[in-house]
């Protein structure tokens, strides 16, 4: 079940369920441990790890989203993003996942929300007039390319500043 946020200007989809508490608590500790191994602490994180993780829970997010977006697994990116952040970091200023001419080409988004933040940690879209909450399991999915594959300039977004609390997603 989702619910549709916004028709056009980008298409943006929420589904308050997209992953159940007890499949978020299995996937943040895969995303906990793989920064662990990387980089030593997690005050700030950002990594990413396979696509071909064996962990169950990896492979759940994988299949729910692919479901969710309508595209088989091949077209999925090799590698998953997991983003951490707390009142220590600014946010992510505003960026498109869509980009001309750099051999990237992320047609359609898909985050789950794996904490609920306290305080801010909303994504936003500035051009779309539009501004979504993170919530425990939620999912976010939208369009970055129009009907016709061109980029969409309104799929631009950011991650506002957490100003209490820890946001996680995938």
């Amino acid at each position: 079940q989702f619910e549709v946020l916004q028709e056009e200007g980008p298409r943006v989809l929420y589904a308050e369920h997209f992953l159940t508490d007890t499949e978020v608590d299995a996937l943040l500790p895969v995303a906990r441990a793989s920064f662990m191994c990387n980089y030593g602490t997690y005050v700030f994180g950002a990594i990413s790890f396979p696509k071909s993780n064996d962990d169950p829970a990896v492979q759940c997010f994988i299949r729910r989203a692919c479901s969710w977006a309508q595209l088989p697994v091949s077209n999925m990116e090799d590698r998953i993003n997991w983003l951490q952040y707390s009142p220590a970091h600014t946010g992510v200023h505003p960026h498109m996942d869509a980009k001309k001419d750099d051999g990237f080409s992320r047609a359609i988004t898909v985050i789950a929300f794996l904490t609920d933040v306290e305080g801010g940690g909303e994504t936003q879209f500035p051009y779309a007039d539009l501004i979504v909450s993170p919530k425990k399991g939620a999912g976010l999915l939208f369009y970055n390319r129009t009907a016709d594959g061109a980029i969409d300039p309104l799929s631009e977004h950011q991650g506002n500043p957490v100003t209490e609390g820890e946001k996680n997603l995938v």
